[in-house]
């Protein structure tokens, strides 16, 4: 559970070729020397909930190790920045499998690393309410889960599905139509992740939309100086040479090096929550067993030096959930969602990903939305019906808003 600890689940991914770090046991420099706390408390309260769960074991397996994490990283892409979050993405199709029942639950968990649901909703349950009692940083999840009454009128959510993901996701659950349906699903999104993520649909052909948004605001133990701010070169992937204003500073930090990486714990003012900047030695090497080097960090003084950056970033997960696994809840004819639904076929059209981070002097603020579309198998027929206006008709225009008709005639005659 110490890895689980040191992350607390909020792995931000960032492309890790774009950080330069020395370590030296001695070097002049004009920095303050700052002594960044190395220990992680334990609180009490956090001590004596690991040691009434009875679920510590299987956290142990289905959080601390990350497997899920680390297997997106592969699908993520190579030619550009990126950034996501893996407890939005997790706690989004958490909130999914609670729906689902046969192979289209045992998949999702297989690939989020799950054995017991039932425990995982405790867990974030929990999660939820210690992350929102901080005071040092700001850090929020929010979900919701919405039914667009418009797509298919005979249909609604189980009460114990709504009973669920209230309970232990404390999700909104809400109805919309097909005129209101993106408007309000953006705005709770807008307002979730405090303006940085504003769009998360563009329409609203879909049954159902469950949604996770995470926003975290943190400010660095002790900050960088604007003042040590220096302008110097970063060398991309492919061997690129760009001006950039640097950040710097000077401490004594939780460090490793070996041959095939460099990492520095950056925490922030909450200790039990740090940036970890990995620097590999080849630069397209993704898999560094970065968690287990987390374990071998020794504090000296290090010397950091990193770019400030921003990074916006949206993607699909379709692909790479397939090749994780999840299948069936993809495949109209083989979804199984019969424990969120009342009386439908609904199966997993889309699933969203959007997330924003920015890092400077300061320290980092970021915010991610996941958005998992479903849609009406019943909806989608191999058939198309034919209308063919080749005879007299009656036509109308009609404020669907309000139901005023503005202007009604027909079309009898041909001329």
């Amino acid at each position: 559970m110490k890895k689980a600890i040191s992350l607390v689940l909020l792995l931000i991914i960032l492309q890790v070729s774009m950080i330069t770090v020395y370590a030296k046991k001695e070097k002049q420099a004009n920095y303050p020397i700052a002594d960044f706390d190395i220990m992680i408390p334990l609180t009490k309260a956090k001590a004596e909930l690991l040691s009434k769960i009875s679920i510590f074991n299987e956290l142990e397996r289905d959080v601390a190790r990350q497997e899920f994490t680390w297997e997106l990283v592969n699908y993520m892409p190579e030619d550009e920045n990126y950034v996501f979050s893996p407890i939005s993405i997790k706690i989004a199709l958490a909130m999914t499998a609670n729906g689902g029942d046969g192979e289209t639950k045992e998949e999702i968990l297989k690939a989020l690393g799950i054995d017991d649901l039932d425990s995982f909703n405790e867990y974030t349950e929990r999660l939820m309410r210690d992350y929102s009692e901080k005071e040092a940083v700001e850090l929020s999840i929010a979900n919701s889960v919405w039914l667009n009454s418009d797509y298919d009128r005979s249909v609604d959510f189980k009460d114990s599905f709504r009973n669920t993901v209230k309970d232990y996701y404390q999700a909104d659950v809400t109805k919309v139509n097909s005129y209101n349906a993106v408007n309000e699903i953006n705005s709770w999104v807008d307002n979730k992740t405090k303006g940085k993520i504003t769009e998360l649909i563009s329409d609203s052909d879909f049954l159902a939309c469950l949604v996770n948004a995470t926003y975290f605001k943190g400010e660095w133990a002790v900050e960088f100086n604007e003042s040590d701010t220096k302008k110097a070169e970063f060398t991309d992937r492919n061997g690129k040479k760009t001006e950039l204003d640097f950040i710097n500073t000077q401490g004594r930090l939780n460090y490793y090096e070996d041959s095939s990486v460099q990492i520095v714990r950056l925490p922030y003012k909450d200790k039990g929550i740090s940036m970890y900047i990995a620097i590999p030695a080849n630069p397209a090497d993704r898999q560094l067993n970065l968690e287990e080097n987390i374990e071998k960090m020794e504090r000296i003084k290090v010397d950091v030096s990193l770019p400030k950056f921003k990074t916006e970033f949206s993607t699909s997960l379709v692909d790479a959930l397939l090749q994780m696994g999840i299948i069936s809840g993809f495949d109209p004819a083989k979804a199984d969602f019969n424990n969120m639904f009342t009386n439908s076929n609904a199966y997993i059209s889309s699933v969203i990903h959007k997330a924003y981070i920015n890092v400077d002097e300061s320290g980092t603020e970021a915010a991610a939305v996941t958005g998992i579309i479903m849609e009406n198998s019943a909806i989608v027929a191999d058939e198309c019906v034919k209308f063919n206006a080749n005879r007299p008709f009656i036509y109308f225009i009609r404020d669907d808003k309000n139901g005023e008709i503005l202007f009604i005639g027909e079309y009898a005659y041909g001329n």
